[in-house]
């Protein structure tokens, strides 16, 4: 135990035993005290043989006071009706004084508790204010955990690009074929691999931004996983118009491949690349293979 605890464990067993020794003595001494009850009365109203026929001050029941109370409150009997009135002048006096200095007491526990009371009010308007400044600390360290969990997110996921198409002929004579090539430039693999991929062959010699026809619910290939930094390729093949052979599809008229890559990263959050490459007279003079187009081309 430290040393201060020491000190205020002694000044307690001090006060004990002080107000043991002065109980104490006061219960020894009622006892011990005088019974003056049997004493005779003045000499001025009693014959030289008479004893005491009036009951005592000490022998009156006080309010059902128990024996030892009557004995420490009670003194000697008057000794004449003079000293009977300043006896009960003086009972009023210090009833008088008794009673002033209660009030006084009375007073100041009434102030007391009242500032106590204010100060409790105070201390729980601030403990409110503390539980709602501590609430909106939580909710800012919430949503600053939150905003941290998503960057973690979008620096550690998967990222499924195109990284380019190739149109060929397919196995089937009077078809044309397109391969999309894709990577995962991300630091995570990507599963659940769907590819949606449409051709288009359209007799124009330029690329034009129009509205193709939606096919979404065909030319859809699988695959499982993509690892971190690795590349995969899905093909599909498309019927030539009547009138179109394979070599004025690829040397004179506008090729379109368009779809998208739908894929769910580690943390179990579905993504989305849409694409859009074209090959038209315009790229092929420029010497680029396939180029994107300025519209379709988004990554979720």
């Amino acid at each position: 135990m430290l040393r201060g605890g020491r000190g205020v464990l002694a000044a307690f067993a001090g006060l004990a035993a002080l107000f043991t020794a002065l109980g104490t003595g006061a219960y020894f001494g009622a006892l011990s005290a005088p019974h003056y009850g049997y004493q005779a009365t003045h000499p001025t109203y009693r014959s030289s043989h008479a004893e005491q026929s009036d009951p005592s001050q000490i022998d009156r029941d006080r309010a059902g006071l128990p024996y030892f109370a009557e004995r420490i409150a009670s003194g000697a009997d008057p000794a004449d009706a003079d000293e009977r009135e300043k006896r009960d002048l003086a009972a009023q006096e210090s009833m008088s004084v008794w009673a002033f200095w209660l009030l006084l007491v009375s007073g100041a526990g009434t102030v007391t508790t009242m500032i106590g009371t204010g100060f409790l009010l105070w201390q729980i308007i601030l403990t409110r204010k503390a539980v709602e400044d501590t609430g909106e600390a939580t909710e800012a360290m919430r949503e600053a955990n939150e905003i941290a969990r998503q960057s973690s997110e979008r620096q550690l996921r998967a990222y499924l690009s195109v990284t380019g198409v190739e149109f060929g002929g397919a196995r089937s004579p009077g078809r044309l074929r397109a391969t999309v090539n894709f990577l995962n430039t991300g630091q995570t693999p990507a599963k659940d691999v769907r590819v949606h991929l449409n051709i288009y062959v359209l007799k124009w010699d330029e690329y034009r931004s129009t509205v193709l026809p939606d096919t979404s619910s065909t030319g859809i290939k699988s695959s499982a996983v993509v690892g971190s930094g690795g590349m995969q390729s899905i093909s599909n093949d498309v019927g030539l118009v009547e009138g179109v052979d394979l070599k004025q599809a690829l040397n004179e008229l506008c090729l379109i491949a368009s779809g998208f890559i739908r894929y769910q990263d580690i943390f179990g959050v579905e993504h989305e690349t849409t694409y859009k490459i074209f090959k038209d007279n315009v790229t092929r003079r420029l010497g680029h293979d396939t180029v994107a187009a300025p519209d379709g081309n988004d990554v979720t």
